[in-house]
């Protein structure tokens, strides 16, 4: 009989931070938002992989919205993996509309077109993170990914998900929770 999902364990609004096991992967130096983690699985948003010069303003032409309406202009993450013509964003709760899940304390997610326009046109969230495709994990796959020592977890905050540079984002994340990952091998094993 397969384990029962204990949902005081969930990581729903916490930091993935993925180990040196995971170098050489899609996934190596990630940083990863939690937006979903139950018995069916997790789902979740790299914060720190911008998708170099795409910005909003690329995905707003596609739908059609002139560029001179446009009075932000934000980069575009690399969610993760699959799916990369699905969007995501990950914003402050200030903000709601029909799709928005809210996280946790003060963070939510909403994947439809009216946020992206709403931000674009300066009625958005005050601070938000705008991805193509997210990370995905079956039931009981991240839990095993953990165990194999693939990933830590972390606390999230605004600063490390709206304000930090990307390229600060995986060593800030370590360095919360005590880890150097330059002390440590790829080859982590268990006690």
């Amino acid at each position: 009989m397969p384990k029962k999902f204990d949902h005081s364990n969930s990581l729903r609004g916490q930091l993935l931070i993925a180990t040196n096991a995971l170098d050489g992967s899609f996934f190596e130096k990630s940083v990863v938002y939690i937006c979903a983690h139950d018995e069916t699985g997790a789902m979740g948003v790299a914060i720190n992989r911008a998708m170099g010069d795409v910005k909003c303003s690329d995905i707003l032409e596609q739908l059609s919205v002139e560029a001179e309406q446009i009075r932000f202009d934000a980069s575009v993450y690399l969610g993760g993996p699959v799916d990369a013509t699905r969007g995501f964003i990950i914003h402050t709760s200030d903000y709601e509309c029909d799709g928005t899940n809210p996280v946790r304390d003060n963070i939510s997610v909403t994947g439809t077109v009216d946020i992206l326009k709403d931000i674009a046109f300066g009625k958005g969230p005050g601070k938000s993170l705008v991805a193509l495709g997210y990370s995905g994990w079956s039931a009981g796959q991240l839990e095993k990914e953990i165990i194999e020592n693939s990933w830590f977890s972390a606390p999230a905050n605004e600063d490390l998900l709206f304000h930090m540079k990307n390229d600060e984002k995986w060593e800030a994340t370590s360095k919360l929770i005590g880890v150097n990952f330059a002390t440590i091998s790829g080859q982590m094993g268990n006690a």
